[in-house]
């Protein structure tokens, strides 16, 4: 159990890295606009996975559930209304509504449908 919790961790903190690097430093048309979107879901799925054992099937569904309802509180510019002034809770609630973010959400959720079927397997 420990090491899966540990694993967890380092999927996590390896994701979190790399969505903080193309937050920070990446300013294309490809890699921040839609990597940064799927990796999103195996992000927070992993986080998840640390402190909770659960139905993998359910919980990857949930999160891109969780996900999509974030972009459509986008959609309703949620931000602007709540006033909300912190660049980092800006960022992680995002500010800008985008459909192509949503079908971003749903290939995140399946590749990591399919890594967790294939870890499953092993």
């Amino acid at each position: 159990m420990k090491k899966i919790k540990l694993n967890n961790c380092i999927v996590f903190i390896s994701i979190f890295t790399i969505e903080l690097y193309i937050g920070m430093y990446v300013r294309d048309k490809y890699i921040r606009p839609y990597l940064g979107d799927i990796l999103v879901i195996p992000l927070i799925y992993s986080f998840l996975n640390i402190f909770f054992k659960n139905n993998y099937k359910k919980l990857i569904i949930e999160v891109v559930i969780f996900a999509i309802f974030i972009e459509i509180l986008q959609y309703f510019k949620l931000v602007e209304y709540l006033e909300i002034k912190n660049n980092i809770l800006r960022i992680v609630i995002g500010t800008t509504y985008d459909f192509s973010d949503i079908l971003c959400y749903i290939i995140g959720g399946v590749l990591t449908y399919i890594n967790k079927c294939k870890c499953e397997k092993k």
